[in-house]
Order: structure tokens, then sequence, then C-alpha cells
């Protein structure tokens, strides 16, 4: 994330100064909040789905074959709809 300057701190400052006080609070709240949720993602593996990568790389049957085999275990009456 890109870092803020003090001339930008005072650009917002001088933006958001005069706002009322539950418009203030109303800030901090979702200023808060996303530094909340900015923690909970740095505990996160942004990159989890690469762990399946390749992970039928030894698999010979065609997209079709694949399909098939779906389509023949089914346990849904319902008809598939195709695209």
């Amino acid at each position: 994330m890109e870092s803020i300057t003090l001339s930008s701190e005072n650009f917002y400052w001088n933006c958001l100064k005069n706002l009322s006080r539950k418009a203030k609070l109303g800030l901090i709240a979702r200023l808060s909040n996303s530094l909340v949720e900015e923690e909970k993602m740095q505990g996160c593996d942004v990159h989890w789905a690469d762990e399946f990568c390749g992970i039928w790389g030894n698999d010979s049957r065609s997209t079709e074959d694949i399909l098939s085999e779906i389509r023949s275990v089914r346990s849904d009456n319902n008809p598939i709809i195709t695209f």
C-alpha cells in the first residue's frame, strides 16, 4: 500500500475537519474496520489454490470422458442444461 505523505494527510484533514461529529465517527469506524480486515487478510494465504495446480496431471482422461463419468453418477433427476 502506498504511504501517505504529511501533505496528503493535511489535504484529507482540510477536507474532513468541518464534518459533523456523527460523520467523523462513521469515518473512524469505517477506517478502523478496514484495518481489522487488513490484519485478517495478512494471516490468509492468497495463493492457497496453487497447491491444487497440476493435481490431475497424470489423468489421461479427456474432458468429455470426465464429463460423461460425472453425468453417469449423478443422483439428481433434473436434466442437465447445456449452454
